[in-house]
Order: structure tokens, then sequence, then C-alpha cells
């Protein structure tokens, strides 16, 4: 992979098909307000792969993009009938004017690409112009042969994830979640581990972070803030 500046934008690919199922999701299952929309998008999909994480432990499949469509798929069908049961009975809350919702969603999106998008100019210039420098953090190599072992395995399954660091299988609990972005990334870019460790990274901090403190405080104080 060479080291051109607009390699800084690649983040923004995996983040676009990331909260693209999210959203999706999200509307299917009943939400209709564009701004929820915008910061439902990554927490439900990586939500759903948390959640296949852990299904893993009981019915071994393979993790991919089509895991992770069918998991969405069923939390759609779910959240659509909840919501639907919910909405009986329930007066109809007033509507509002469209051009506000539109304006709000709007900031948001745009502030959810400058995180991404300060997220991603942090790491990469941090790895000094490459997304294949391996992170200067203490566990950063781990975590990328982790994901290259999910690759290769085709398995998040948090029990079996650290196997191949040790000479017997040991059984150690160790979420997945970071490692099926990583893996996520591997399959849709054609990147190698690293590179796919440092995509996730941007994923989290950039973009489920900020969207998860969005979500937060939309249901504490109301949509208007």
């Amino acid at each position: 992979m060479s080291t051109s500046p607009a390699l800084v934008l690649l983040p923004l690919v995996l983040v676009l098909a990331l909260w693209g199922i999210g959203a999706l999701a999200a509307w299917c299952a009943g939400a209709r307000r564009a701004a929820t929309l915008v910061a439902a998008g990554l927490p439900v999909t990586v939500g759903v792969m948390a959640v296949l994480g852990v299904a893993e432990i009981f019915v071994p499949f393979p993790c991919g993009w089509l895991s992770l469509a069918a998991g969405t798929l069923v939390l759609a069908v779910v959240g659509r009938v909840v919501s639907a049961r919910r909405k009986r009975g329930q007066r109809e809350a007033p509507a509002e004017h469209a051009e506000s919702q539109w304006r709000e969603a709007a900031a948001m999106a745009g502030s959810l690409v400058a995180t991404v998008m300060v997220a991603s100019a942090v790491v990469f210039i941090a790895a000094g112009g490459t997304w294949e420098t391996v992170s200067q953090t203490w566990d950063a190599m781990f975590d990328a042969n982790a994901i290259r072992q999910a690759y290769l395995s085709g398995s998040i399954d948090p029990r079996t994830l650290v196997d191949f660091a040790f000479p017997h299988p040991v059984g150690s609990f160790y979420p997945a979640t970071f490692h099926a972005i990583g893996t996520l990334a591997m399959h849709v870019l054609g990147c190698d581990a690293v590179v796919a460790s440092n995509l996730a990274a941007v994923v989290v901090a950039g973009g489920l972070w900020p969207s998860c403190l969005v979500l937060a405080v939309r249901f504490l104080r109301g949509p208007r803030l």
C-alpha cells in the first residue's frame, strides 16, 4: 500500500459501509428521524458484531459481511415488531418541520465525518504517513495478529481468539468486536492485518465513540440537544 496523503480518506470507506448497514437496520426497525439514523448507524452495526461474537460460542459460523448482514436483518425484524407494539395506543407526536430535521441531520453527519477525519489524520501521521506501521501501544501487535487469526479462521469466537498466541488452547474469554471490525476491513479493502488494525482504531475513536455520545445525550436530554 502506498503512502499517498489521499489514503487518510481510507477509513471513510469502511465507516460508510458499516454506518450504512446500521442506519438501514434502524430505519427498517422504525426509526424515522434523520439525525437518529445518522447517530445510530455505527453503534447498531458494531453492536450486532458484538452479539455475533458471543453467538459463535454456541453456534459456529464464518465471520464476514454476510453474517453481519444476516445478523442486522434479524435485528431489524425484531426491532420492527417491538416498535410496532410500542406504538399501539400511543398518541402521535407532533410533526417537526422537515427542514429543521434535515439541518440537524446534516450538521450531525458533518460532525461525524470531521471526527473520523481527525482520528484518521492522527493515526496516519503518528504512523509516519502510512497505514502499515503498527500502533506504538503495548498491545497493538497482539491485536494485529488477532485480526489476522480471525480473518484466516473465519471465527471471532471470544473463547478461541487468543489461542494462536499459546502452544495449547487456553480457552480465555477475550472480546473480539474490535478484531471483527478489522476482519471486515480486510475483506472489503483487501488490506493486511496491520492496516486493518489501524483502520479499526479510527472507526472506534473517530466514529463509534462520538456516535455513542450523541445517542446517549439524545436519550437522556431529548432529541433537540
